[in-house]
């Protein structure tokens, strides 16, 4: 686990980095796991621990259900609001056999 973060910090993160944005479907949402049926589960999504790990703003534009034009435009629309302070972008697009 610890080489793992610090391949992470390596090649992820600069340690001047403000925000990371990130998007995608429920494999990213931070609110899947409370939402989930029938039972809620209580665990942070990856991009929570990516914040975490790297004391940085995570601005998460992820929802269940998304769909790839979703997750592009909801991506983009947050590079644009806060183009001065991005470091990194990661858009988890769906893959064909999902759509």
């Amino acid at each position: 686990m610890l080489l793992m973060q610090k391949v992470l910090k390596r090649n992820i993160m600069s340690k001047y980095s403000d925000k990371i944005i990130v998007g995608g479907c429920s494999f990213t949402d931070k609110n899947y796991p409370s939402r989930a049926k029938p039972k809620p589960l209580h665990f942070k999504m990856w991009p929570e621990v990516i914040g975490e790990l790297y004391d940085c703003e995570v601005i998460n534009t992820a929802r269940c259900g998304f769909g790839n034009m979703a997750i592009y435009h909801e991506t983009l629309d947050a590079i644009i609001k806060n183009k001065d302070n991005i470091k990194h972008v990661n858009p988890i697009i769906e893959t064909p056999t999902k759509l």
